[in-house]
């Protein structure tokens, strides 16, 4: 039989065939392949690769198959191979896979002969992105004519960007592809000399083995007497770069082997073994948890570099002209996730009285801040761990001893165990005359949370890596103990409750986060919970006995699983009073009322001045109401009846809570049926504020010029005319002469950005000029704040089209962040919208 069978690709499954139809189906492929449906010649390809890995038909007959891909137009199919040459990358590592590479390349060449290597007029948009997929992977493995064909685009585009402009989408591929090419590290030097300095991401493609050489030692040997224009992250970047693409080539790897001690002396490294196979990456281990081990560490490293570990150096041995061995002493029994080794620059201040270790030289503010956290965390725990003064463990590590080491770039906030604790740079920095005094807060968190975990993983390991949770959660809970040593110890605990309590809970439901550790037993777990029951405490005070430091209590037998009464019965005194259970959160769930009691709350609430009820139990009200709102449990006017009580309500705790509650409902406010409510609290924040007012004054502690910040950024952000003109009245002067008018500390974000959103043509003015004469760009970022349409259109026309003759100008990268952010933050507008899909020709080509 002369005729070929082909079974449909409808269902979800795979045809192989016998030979002899395999024979008559490539065969007629190469007579006329478009008689066979396009997704039957891309089943075809993905079936036939899918039986030669299978090994149930032979490689030449995939081979035969494909071949007639030479005349193959059509996008999906080449999508097909695409993904197939995708899965086979691997394998072009290797030396045998040239053949096949070469038949790939022969095949896509003549295609791309045939559709041509530029775009046409008539070409629609499935032959254009065929094009680019057969270009980006024949220029990757090497086709001469599509690299050269890359390179002179490039070249005419530098000489002339005008009139040579790169086509949209076409960008990565012309860079790169053209770098390949380029075989004369002069010819790259003249490149980088251009004023698009965004281009330096794309020298990783050269594929010249001498160009890749020469590039590493320009990055890496003294590189700022050779780039000046580029910073030292962004050599180090394209290092990094070349290293990962292009060492396993053998000239290249022998170069950076053989010059690693002059690479080195720009980087810094700082490993860590604690996510879930982390060690064995280094060494041969088991890496679980309940196995330990003594750790006897020697590091063999350049001589500008020291060495932080878990146990002090032992010696140091000189091995040559630049390179030394530190040998650290022996370590106690320890699981292999609490091993961490820094290898960082010499260049440190070191203060020893404190063990205390910095990669800069720390102001006297940032300085004297670490050492007495430093000392108070300490103080803490040996108080809190007196009564295990005769444990020899505790004895043998002297944890008073253990090391601070601010390390710059750190993956994590705080790392580290077993007397070292390792914290990032950027989270001790401090300026008393800039930072907000929450700033000093943020730094004790930094450092309380970060010694706290080093605390309990030195004396507790878990069992399991699903075990880890409770140490992280118990450190974090201790930690704000530990603030109570530099702050009011109540209102840290407070703090607690709003930034982590209720913030759990919430996320509980909504991101529906799955138990931490399940150890049901499939068989016998009904039988244990039939015959489960537990006490539960709830504590509750009422309108007329009103005891929230000595609450009444009441224990609840939980009979859920029984089938036994479960309901809980509390005999009130007065029925027309309120009741309020669970008082200062103390119990991790929630409390729902009925109506007549959540309104005889919110009355109270309202006249009560003296604040009768507990901080937390008025945050927990505010908190387990929305809740309840949110599942339809309570009425949406019984809500906004009990919040009305924030009017007189100026404790930052219970304005955090609020805060917690708009954040979660933020995405509401983009929809118009958000006025009456978004109203309702502008008008309960404009009561607060003309209580506390605008200005800070000297009598204010810092939780009355938190609360203050905190709803203006929020008043001003949903729209308030007021709040916004607050702050353009602060910035003008400001700007005008800033020593006669300066801006509290920690208040330039408000003041920039709020001030913008309504401000006129002169002070639009007055702030574009500061802004672009700063040195510090990141400033760039309040000219998004406008809250103009027309603005923000002249704003984009600026930056697109750049009509300006201004001296100093930006740099593409700003240009381009500076739109993204625009449009990110405005193109929900209609006439934004409407203005950046009308210029888009225009937008797309830079």
């Amino acid at each position: 039989m002369e005729h070929w069978i082909f079974v449909s690709a409808i269902g979800y499954y795979r045809v192989n065939y016998e030979y002899n139809n395999w024979v008559k189906i490539w065969k007629y492929l190469k007579e006329d392949h478009r008689k066979i449906h396009v997704l039957n010649r891309a089943q075809i390809i993905d079936d036939t690769y899918h039986f030669v890995m299978e090994n149930e038909i032979g490689y030449e007959t995939f081979e035969n198959v494909i071949s007639y891909l030479r005349k193959e137009r059509d996008f999906i199919v080449w999508n097909s191979m695409m993904n197939i040459l995708h899965y086979m990358s691997p394998f072009f590592n290797y030396p045998e896979s040239k053949r096949f590479k070469e038949k790939m390349l022969k095949i896509m060449r003549h295609v791309l002969d045939k559709i041509e290597y530029d775009e046409q007029p008539e070409d629609d948009e499935m032959v254009r992105a065929m094009r680019l997929l057969l270009l980006d992977w024949s220029c990757k493995h090497g086709l001469a004519e599509c690299r050269n064909n890359a390179r002179y685009k490039l070249v005419a585009h530098f000489t002339d960007p005008k009139e040579h402009k790169i086509l949209p989408k076409w960008k990565d591929w012309t860079y790169c592809a053209g770098f390949m090419s380029i075989s004369d590290h002069e010819e790259i030097l003249n490149v980088l000399y251009k004023p698009n300095k965004e281009i330096l991401k794309y020298l990783i493609c050269v594929d010249e083995d001498h160009l890749l050489q020469k590039l590493v030692e320009l990055a890496t040997f003294n590189p700022r007497d050779t780039w000046t224009e580029f910073k030292v992250a962004q050599l180090r970047k394209l290092y990094h770069g070349i290293v990962k693409k292009h060492a396993k080539k053998q000239k290249v790897l022998d170069f950076i082997l053989s010059n690693f001690d002059k690479i080195v002396q720009g980087l810094s490294y700082v490993t860590t073994f604690e996510p879930r196979k982390g060690a064995q990456y280094l060494f041969p281990c088991w890496d679980e948890p309940r196995l330990k081990a003594t750790f006897n560490i020697s590091i063999e490293h350049s001589a500008i570099y020291k060495v932080f570990s878990n146990m002090e150096e032992e010696k140091i041995v000189k091995i040559g002209k630049d390179t030394k061995r530190t040998i650290l002493k022996s370590t106690p029994v320890m699981s292999t996730y609490l091993l961490t080794i820094v290898l960082t620059k010499l260049k440190y201040s070191y203060y020893p009285e404190e063990e205390i270790w910095f990669s800069y030289t720390p102001n006297n503010e940032t300085l004297e801040l670490v050492k007495v956290i430093n000392f108070l965390t300490d103080y803490f725990f040996v108080q809190y761990t007196q009564k295990y003064s005769d444990n020899s463990k505790l004895k043998k590590l002297n944890m008073k001893n253990s090391t601070i080491v601010a390390v710059p770039g750190l993956p994590l906030k705080a790392m580290g165990a077993w007397q070292n604790i390792f914290l990032r740079k950027s989270d001790l920095l401090y300026d008393k005359s800039v930072d907000f005094p929450g700033r000093v807060l943020d730094i004790w968190k930094t450092i309380s949370y970060g010694k706290t975990r080093q605390y309990i993983q030195s004396f507790v390991s878990p069992n399991h890596w699903s075990h880890m949770w409770f140490s992280r959660a118990l450190a974090l809970y201790l930690s704000y103990n530990v603030l109570g040593k530099g702050f009011n110890k109540e209102q840290m605990m407070q703090l607690f409750v709003v930034q982590v309590q209720l913030p759990a809970m919430h996320n509980d439901i909504v991101l529906k986060v799955p138990p931490i550790l399940s150890t049901d037993d499939p068989i016998y777990s009904t039988l244990i919970y039939k015959k489960d029951k537990w006490p539960v405490p709830v504590t509750y005070t009422t309108q007329g006995k009103h005891r929230f430091n000595q609450p009444a209590s009441i224990q609840w037998l939980n009979n859920h699983y029984t089938g036994w009464n479960s309901f809980l019965e509390l005999t009130l005194d007065n029925v027309t009073e309120w009741v309020i259970l669970n008082l200062q959160q103390i119990g991790y769930y929630r409390v729902q009322y009925d109506n007549r009691n959540w309104l005889r709350i919110a009355r109270f609430l309202k006249k009560d001045k003296q604040k009768t009820i507990h901080v937390l139990s008025r945050v927990q009200l505010i908190d387990d109401a929305y809740y309840f709102l949110i599942q339809g449990t309570i009425d949406y006017k019984v809500y906004c009846e009990l919040i009305d009580f924030l009017r007189n309500e100026i404790d930052f705790i219970v304005w955090h809570s609020m805060m917690n509650v708009l954040h979660y409902i933020s995405p509401f406010f983009k929809f118009p049926e958000s006025t009456d409510f978004k109203d309702l609290i502008m008008d309960i924040m404009d009561d607060v504020l003309m209580q506390i007012e605008y200005n800070e004054k000297t009598a204010d502690d810092n939780m009355i010029k938190a609360t203050r910040l905190l709803l203006l950024n929020w008043m001003c952000n949903h729209g308030h005319n007021k709040c916004r003109q607050a702050a353009s009245n602060k910035l003008r002067p400001y700007i005008k002469n800033a020593v006669e008018s300066p801006i509290s500390p920690g208040w330039k974000n408000w003041v920039y950005c709020a001030g913008l959103m309504n401000a006129d043509y002169e002070l639009r003015m007055l702030a574009k000029d500061e802004i672009l004469n700063k040195k510090d760009k990141n400033m760039l970022q309040y000219m998004t704040c406008y809250d103009n349409d027309v603005w923000i259109q002249e704003l984009l026309t600026w930056i697109m089209f750049k009509p300006r003759d201004e001296k100093l100008s930006l740099d593409d990268r700003q240009e381009m962040d500076l739109y993204r952010t625009i449009v990110k933050k405005h193109a929900r507008k209609s006439n934004v919208l409407d203005f950046i899909l009308k210029n888009m020709t225009q937008i797309l080509p830079g």
